[in-house]
């Protein structure tokens, strides 16, 4: 006959047990994923999601690559890898994006939200546009951009914030510095200061191609080598520093008076 166990011994064996079992528990079964490969696109996504989401996804993939190809006048050489969430929570937890970032680049795949829920949002089109002038960007440049200008031309050529500051651009031009807008642009946990900062960006390039067009932007671009600095080329092109064509933004877009 064994040993008994004493009570103090058996409720540390219990113990020890249910923490062995706890990771495994905690650690939830993982939707099972599926794999769809279209116009240049590869998507994983959980099996529980319809058909229909997907389709209406890749349909959009289509739509914002042509969109992109036909701004730069050359084609996206590299095929888009997404992985597509069940939901928001999902997709945060995974990728340590906030919820109101529509999608992430992490590990050379990018990460998006339901395709359902941008959709909804009216965000699906804009926010494919967005990344795939990301992909652009990588592909045809060669030198690393400033934060400021690559958000504001993702946002220029998506066409995300058209609506939003049509006839309001006064209340939404970026009043600091092109400092404090790459950092505010960072600002995860501040998401109207990181918003006002995508959105400022956006109106300065917007107001870039409304002075010079798209193809004097682009020629720019194709411009830029390894070795250049990107400041002297900017003021090269289009006769201002950068810090300076911002302050012409402000200067033609002041604040509005309030009324007393």
């Amino acid at each position: 006959m064994g040993r008994a166990v004493s009570a103090t011994a058996a409720a540390l064996i219990l113990i020890a047990l249910l923490c062995a079992a706890l990771p495994r528990c905690a650690q939830a079964q993982p939707p099972e994923w599926r794999t769809v490969r279209a116009n240049r696109v590869v998507a994983h996504y959980p099996r529980s999601m319809p058909e229909a989401q997907i389709e209406a996804l890749l349909t959009a993939c289509g739509k914002a690559r042509e969109s992109v190809e036909k701004w730069f006048g050359s084609e996206l050489r590299e095929r888009l890898e997404m992985r597509v969430y069940p939901d928001t929570p999902s997709y945060v937890s995974t990728t340590g994006a906030p919820w109101w970032h529509s999608a992430v680049w992490t590990g050379g795949m990018l990460h998006i939200q339901p395709p359902q829920i941008l959709a909804e949002r009216g965000a699906l089109l804009t926010a494919l546009t967005h990344e795939y002038t990301h992909m652009a960007l990588e592909q045809s440049v060669k030198l690393q951009l400033p934060l400021w200008f690559e958000e504001g031309l993702s946002g220029l050529i998506s066409k995300e914030f058209e609506d939003l500051v049509k006839n309001k651009e006064h209340e939404h031009v970026w009043r600091g510095t092109l400092k404090e807008l790459c950092l505010a642009l960072t600002q995860k946990q501040k998401p109207a200061r990181a918003q006002s900062a995508y959105i400022g960006a956006y109106l300065l390039m917007r107001e870039m191609e409304s002075q010079f067009s798209s193809a004097v932007i682009l020629a720019f671009l194709k411009d830029l080598k390894k070795d250049s600095v990107f400041e002297a080329k900017f003021e090269q092109r289009f006769k201002a520093s950068p810090e300076n064509a911002l302050k012409s933004l402000q200067k033609k877009y002041p604040h509005s008076k309030k009324k007393s």
